[in-house]
């Protein structure tokens, strides 16, 4: 990905600089919101609050030391899904039309561990449009890459079923054991998630 943006990063260069080059200003500006970001992890860590990352599959970001550092200290779980399997269409999709999809294949490092049963990939029984480029849609010109980058309905759905049942689980164990009512009703304030910009 960072080839396609020509970027530094590289697999071996998570944080850029790969062949000597200088990290370009975008890489820096990344990297620093990277660091913030482990900062964060690290304070619910010693908080005893539940976090999550979410990054592309193929993101340079799970091979970063910041996040390396995070899976040695603590037990976490990484789940893996293709969006495509939670509809996430093209901005240009007809309804009624041919069963096109975007794969947007997605990493989800996260200390809770119901979020595993997020994980599917593709079945292949739809067609794919990879999103890249632009398209035209209600008179307006729309970048692909920029429409995948919201979360489909029935993805959102389920994990947030998935977080307000082991929100409420927690919440109700806290409560009795400090006989104080400090979570909000929805059950899912002792959860952080952090969403990391793509371009890492």
């Amino acid at each position: 990905m960072s080839c396609m943006n020509k970027g530094t990063r590289r697999a071996l260069a998570p944080l850029g600089g790969a062949g000597g080059e200088a990290p370009l200003e975008r890489e820096l500006h990344a990297n620093l919101l990277l660091g913030h970001m482990h900062e964060l992890i690290l304070a619910a860590i010693d908080a005893g609050v539940d976090w999550s990352i979410e990054n592309p599959q193929n993101s340079f970001l799970w091979k970063t030391p910041q996040v390396l550092d995070i899976c040695c200290r603590v037990t976490s779980y990484a789940v893996t899904f293709d969006q495509c399997m939670y509809m996430l269409r093209p901005p240009d999709y007809v309804e009624g039309g041919p069963d096109v999809r975007t794969r947007k294949s997605t990493t989800l490092l996260t200390s809770v561990s119901s979020l595993r049963d997020l994980e599917v990939r593709c079945d292949h029984k739809h067609s794919h449009i990879t999103a890249l480029g632009s398209c035209s849609t209600n008179g307006k010109t729309v970048k692909r890459a920029q429409a995948a980058g919201v979360y489909p309905t029935r993805l959102c759905q389920k994990w947030s079923q998935l977080i307000s049942g082991h929100g409420c689980s927690g919440c109700v164990a806290r409560c009795q054991a400090s006989e104080q009512k400090t979570w909000t009703d929805d059950g899912i304030s002792n959860v952080v998630v952090c969403r990391v910009d793509g371009r890492i």
